[in-house]
């Protein structure tokens, strides 16, 4: 129904990562990137653009639970998106330096429940009247470095819009979701099925060699 939450099953990395997040809460998991923005920045209307992104895009009203022992996708009708304003004006160079860098790792650290959507915290340092610094950390279960790319293109171009008083065009294409529907659908399938075990037999007796253990916090950028 409109305005109902509804789920899809989660694809395997999804799965994984709700595993790894469940066993040890991390910042690992994030995506955690840092926005330079040049030129006056209206607040009311950067958040207004920033909400519009959780409108716009269901991974950012997306949240995951257990049913039936299976991994789901619950992807929400709305949900709001906190955004957090930090003056840095009043410091000098020196000390603006120190205090981005500060807050930029106190912010990637941050770990986030998958339990409740956005999995999305947005923070902006206002280091001068036209200049700003945007800190966004995500999870990795419903983001990645090249839909970052998208979605800050999506959201300046929804501030550019809003700031000349009209309403971006509405965005018409797939979303995640339904490539997790469709990588569940193929997962029942006789080919799907077939490739497995031909891989499961050529890998068999392969031996599994020990990787380096991820290291460090997502960095910023």
């Amino acid at each position: 129904a409109a305005g109902a939450t509804y789920s899809v099953p989660a694809t395997p990395l999804q799965v994984r990562l709700w595993n790894l997040n469940e066993a040890t809460p991390d910042s690992a998991w994030n995506v955690a990137v840092r926005f330079r923005l040049a030129g006056r920045l209206d607040r009311e209307t950067f958040e207004r653009a920033l909400q519009m992104l959780t409108t716009r895009h269901e991974a950012l009203r997306t949240s995951f639970a257990l049913h039936s022992g299976a991994v789901v996708e619950h992807i929400a009708p709305r949900v709001t998106l906190p955004v957090e304003w930090c003056d840095l004006r009043s410091l000098d160079a020196e000390a603006q330096t120190a205090e981005v860098l500060h807050l930029s790792k106190e912010h990637a650290r941050q770990t986030l429940s998958l339990k409740h959507a956005p999995l999305l915290r947005a923070r902006v340092l206002r280091l001068s009247d036209k200049e700003h610094i945007l800190l966004w950390n995500a999870h990795s279960s419903i983001c990645d470095g090249w839909s970052v790319g998208l979605l800050s293109k999506d959201l300046m171009a929804c501030y550019g819009e809003l700031s000349h008083g009209r309403e971006p065009a509405v965005r018409n294409s797939l979303d995640y979701g339904d490539y997790a529907v469709w990588m569940d659908a193929q997962r029942k399938t006789a080919e799907y099925e077939a490739n497995r075990s031909y891989w499961k037999q050529r890998m068999q007796g392969l031996q599994v060699r020990s990787l380096p253990a991820a290291w460090g916090t997502s960095g910023t950028t």
